[in-house]
């Protein structure tokens, strides 16, 4: 290894220009910046990604446990809904598991929508990362069934862009047909 140095040492007894420290300095400027752009890229993808995903899981959630529980009804209370319009309510009566009588209200409260069990709120249905910006149920009603459509549109700001997204459902209640 002597030998090497010894061999080039006018090479490195020269040191650096002041134009080579600056070319050096530029590179290494642009590499700093390319990589801190594509770490914010990166970011802004994550967080797109995991804004979208919480607006589908909270509209599938939430439109999935009033199709359910709209199936196992047994009539709607038009004086406890409030239909047609946003924000919608709907009250339907219905059965608990050991064939007691309860009702079940979904109804949006701060852009979350609730489950409330004989007049007790049991839970939200959506993410606290979202908002339902509209919630709509409407009475189908035809000579032999009854039932219940459903318009619910979730949105969410995570990314610093706003996801939304419609979703739509509807049920006939047992008994109906």
């Amino acid at each position: 290894m002597k030998d090497f140095f010894s061999k080039y040492k006018h090479i490195f007894s020269r040191g650096f220009s002041f134009i080579e420290m600056m070319i050096y300095a530029s590179i290494l400027a642009l590499m700093f910046i390319s990589v801190v752009n594509v770490l914010v890229v990166m970011g802004r993808s994550y967080g797109s990604f995991r804004s979208a995903s919480y607006v589908v899981q909270s509209g599938e959630t939430a439109l999935n446990r009033i199709i359910t529980e709209v199936r196992k009804a047994e009539s709607i209370d038009l004086a406890g809904s409030t239909l047609d319009s946003n924000p919608g309510i709907l009250k339907i009566n219905t059965f608990d598991d050991g064939g007691s009588p309860k009702t079940v209200l979904f109804r949006v409260s701060e852009g979350v929508v609730w489950l409330d069990e004989n007049g007790t709120p049991s839970g939200r249905l959506t993410h606290s990362d979202v908002e339902v910006s509209n919630l709509i149920f409407r009475r189908i009603e035809t000579p032999i069934s009854e039932g219940v459509k459903i318009e619910l549109e979730v949105t969410s700001d995570l990314s610093g862009t706003t996801t939304a997204k419609n979703f739509y459902g509807s049920a006939i209640m047992r008994n109906s047909y």
